[in-house]
């Protein structure tokens, strides 16, 4: 994956706040694109690419924030960041 594109992977999770949806739960790809209204098979595919940039975790079906994104780019936290690249 070229910079640019995971930049556009960063850009588009903080602009879809996933971060917020995964912030007190874990969910599968259905569940994210269910709570932010957009297609399944799309969550999943953008789901996962962002677990390859190191934004989420996966555990078997379900995701959850990565101790960064946790930390970083949960809005409302001590450290956010994410106003930064908004």
């Amino acid at each position: 994956m070229t910079a640019y594109q995971q930049s556009r992977v960063l850009f588009s999770f903080l602009e879809l706040e996933i971060p917020q949806v995964l912030e007190k739960e874990n969910l599968t790809a259905a569940e994210v694109a269910e709570k932010i209204k957009i297609n399944p098979l799309a969550a999943d595919r953008f789901l996962n690419a962002a677990v390859s940039v190191g934004l989420l975790l996966k555990h078997k079906d379900k995701f959850s924030n990565s101790e960064m994104s946790e930390k970083f780019l949960v809005e409302g936290k001590e450290f956010f960041l994410g106003g930064q690249v908004k």
